[in-house]
């Protein structure tokens, strides 16, 4: 294989929308939600994703004009099983949407 170009999503989405097009996320009220209440695995993994999307030595710097309509306030994940599994199960689809 080849490695993956700088800044790109890992493992790699089957599709990706990628453009220039940016938003602000504000450490300070960004939210990630599931609709699995309760899921150790889910709940670790969104701790863990935390610290990489706020890492605690970037120095945060507002723009000197924000457009409000580019400020990403959440995130809601959706498991379509429904179900919190501690191990990958025999028919699980791991795609990416």
């Amino acid at each position: 294989g080849k490695p993956s170009a700088p800044n790109a999503p890992w493992p790699q989405p089957q599709y990706l929308n990628a453009s220039s097009d940016y938003v602000y996320i504000d450490p300070n009220f960004f939210v990630i939600h599931s609709n699995l209440k309760d899921c150790d695995v889910i709940d670790n993994a969104l701790q863990r994703y935390k610290s990489i999307f706020f890492p605690p030595k970037i120095s945060i710097q507002n723009p000197d004009r924000l457009d409000e309509s580019r400020i990403l306030l959440s995130v809601f994940i959706l498991i379509q099983s429904k179900q919190c599994h501690t191990y990958p199960q025999l028919r699980d689809d791991q795609s990416c949407k």
